[in-house]
Formats: C-alpha cells, structure tokens, sequence
C-alpha cells in the first residue's frame, strides 16, 4: 500500500448470551481480517449485561472491538463500512484523499447498489411524488 487510508472502526455486538457475544463478534472481527486491508491494532472490551437492552429482551450482553487497519483505496473503505457495519468510522490518515474519477464512481455506485438492495427487500427506497 502506497499511500493507505488509516481507518478507526468500532462494532458493538448485542446478543442473549455472553457466548454468543464473544464468538459472534471475533468471527466478525477475523472476516474483517481476511479482507485487503492492513489491521494494525485491534482490541475488544470485556463483555458487559445489559438489563432489558430492547423492548421484550430481559437480558443481554454487549461487547464492543476497536479495530484500526490501513485500507488500499477509498472504494474499498466504503465496501468495508457498508459489508462489515462498523457503528462508527473514522479517517485517521491521510488529511486529504485524492481519487480518480473511476474510483470516485465505484465508490458512489457500491453505495447505489447498497440502497437498491434496500429497496429490493422493501426497507425503503427514494419516493417520488407530484409536487403540484
């Protein structure tokens, strides 16, 4: 990587067991390594309960990890946040970003394919009505 983007990711997991937590966020976690990314540190918080987490749901636990990795390309930092749903992103380096017009493309059409996906499976979509 010539120039890489440095990115901070943080996931949070929230499932009915402290089991469940823990495995289902490292294979997250080792999917995530697998891609043409970098990963230069990567820490997971202990597990915590969390009482009545969602309406319904008396008891749940929560376990977050902070991953910092070195990415190739923008396009391929907005296909890691849309396939992997970091809860929060940061650009760490480099203070500017330079694209070309053919990844700059890529990137907004990985975007457009994500929200078509969304309208396909009928959570949402762009309404167009009559304004006269």
């Amino acid at each position: 990587m010539e120039h890489p983007i440095k990115l901070w990711m943080v996931f949070e997991i929230l499932a009915g067991s402290q089991e469940m937590a823990e495995k289902s966020l490292q294979e997250h976690v080792d999917k995530l390594e697998k891609e043409r990314i970098n990963v230069v540190k990567k820490e997971f918080d202990d597990i915590q309960e969390i009482e009545k987490p969602k309406e319904g749901i008396e008891k749940g636990y929560s376990q977050i990890a902070e991953i910092e990795c070195e990415v190739p390309s923008f396009p391929l930092a907005v296909n890691l946040v849309i396939n992997y749903g970091p809860t929060m992103v940061d650009i760490l380096e480099p203070n500017k970003i330079e694209m070309s017009l053919g990844e700059a493309q890529d990137s907004l059409n990985t975007v457009a394919g994500m929200m078509q996906r969304f309208v396909e499976a009928g959570a949402g979509g762009v309404v167009i009505a009559d304004t006269d």
